[in-house]
């Protein structure tokens, strides 16, 4: 049986593992923001999820259950979800850390790839 490629998993593995080493690297930062980036991600989720509704309901797109792993949030797959959130949650944090490079007065790369220490 060959390993076919479930793309709605793959882009939510895609977008996790950059999720948490960024969180990792900024903890201090990610605790700072949390409700800036909470507030963000959920608002943004919910207008995706919407879309994705509309999207699937009117089969503008779709995604087989062959292709992903069947659960499902309405007519929206939950790996969609799940990459909705996450994607929207990383987005939001790496927006605060390009700000913090702003106002210090660095470059992205100089801050994004040296863990914060107390």
């Amino acid at each position: 049986m060959a390993f076919e490629a479930n793309y709605p998993l793959l882009g939510t593995i895609f977008t996790i593992i950059p999720l948490f080493v960024t969180v990792y690297l900024h903890q201090i930062t990610f605790k700072n923001n949390l409700t800036v980036i909470l507030t963000a991600t959920f608002l943004s989720t919910v207008i995706y999820y919407f879309g994705d509704q509309f999207a699937f309901a009117e089969n503008i797109w779709e995604v087989t259950d062959q292709k992903s792993i069947g659960l499902r949030i309405g007519h929206t797959p939950i790996e969609q979800i799940v990459f909705t959130l996450t994607s929207s949650m990383l987005i939001s944090f790496v927006t605060i850390l390009m700000y913090n490079c702003y106002i210090k007065n660095k470059r992205f790369r100089d801050i994004y790839f040296k863990k914060e220490m107390p």
